[in-house]
């Protein structure tokens, strides 16, 4: 499976809240891993349906991985919403990311021109 990872992708790990409520991340790890946009309707750990839209396959390595956590990929925000890490008899093989998009609203993106 490894050698089907060779996508650069961006991990922030789990944000603060900054003064205005909204989610602060420090800075990214860079991470190998296998890319793809995918459309699905998957159950997440709260037990409700969620549209994802996007799965990322990283190596067994990532420790720093939890769910509302922050994945970049060509400059593009994902959220992570669920995490599957599969085994064979011996150990975790790789590690299965299902991300939803991370949408921008209007207000946001003026809040930000403004403080500019």
């Amino acid at each position: 499976m490894r050698h089907l990872m060779r996508q650069t992708i961006s991990i922030y790990p789990t944000p603060s809240k900054d003064e205005y409520g909204r989610d602060s991340f420090s800075a990214s790890t860079a991470v190998r891993g296998r890319f793809v946009l995918k459309s699905i309707i998957i159950i997440d750990s709260k037990g409700e349906e969620v549209q994802a839209d996007a799965v990322c396959y990283l190596p067994n390595t990532v420790s720093d991985l939890d769910i509302g956590d922050k994945v970049e990929y060509n400059s593009i925000s994902y959220r992570v919403i669920k995490l599957e890490k599969p085994m064979d008899d011996l150990s975790v093989k790789f590690i299965k990311v299902t991300l939803k998009k991370k949408i921008w609203n209007w207000l946001g993106i003026l809040a930000i021109l403004m403080a500019k």
